[in-house]
């Protein structure tokens, strides 16, 4: 059932070339004209002429896919912290820096300064308590020889040269 004053699309009511969709205006009222072929044409020079995304380092700014300044440098500067920790706190650092101009939180550089301060207690006490083993095995060497004499003595299948 159609109504003589509403006609469907389609069922051969004339529509009104005037509109975007083709048919009457949606709030029954003037219909909207579309764009010919020169204006599009204008439209289209003025869009290649703006610039379309705005370069900005503001982080409230930054889409998505951006990268802050410093996200990259903190994330190479934690395993260079497992392995050289200097460089890396170093490193660390200079992205911190770089990321806090901007206003960015950049967990990747704080993690590597903390990596690279806990590696380097570690390499520090592991180098103390190598200092300490030597030591201690001279010493042991040192009292051996004094309770033997000199000479070549074999303690355990090893050969040991006492002067």
């Amino acid at each position: 059932m159609s109504d003589p004053n509403h006609p469907q699309p389609g069922a051969g009511d004339p529509r009104d070339a005037n509109t975007p969709h083709g048919g009457p205006a949606p709030d029954g009222g003037v219909p909207v004209p579309q764009a010919t072929p020169a204006d599009q044409g204008a439209h289209q020079s003025q869009a290649f002429q703006q610039t379309p995304y705005p370069s900005s380092t503001r982080p409230e700014q930054q889409g998505p896919n951006d990268n802050p300044p410093g996200k990259t440098l903190g994330i190479v500067a934690i395993p260079v912290a497992i392995v050289a920790s200097v460089i890396g706190i170093i490193l660390g650092f200079v992205a911190k820096s770089q990321s806090k101009k901007v206003g960015y939180k950049n967990t990747p550089a704080t993690v590597a300064i903390v990596v690279g301060f806990v590696v380097l207690v570690l390499t520090i006490i592991a180098i103390i308590g190598l200092v300490a083993l030597t030591m201690a095995g001279i010493d042991l060497i040192e009292q051996t020889c004094a309770d033997l004499g000199p000479g070549t003595h074999e303690i355990q299948g090893q050969p040991i040269v006492c002067e």
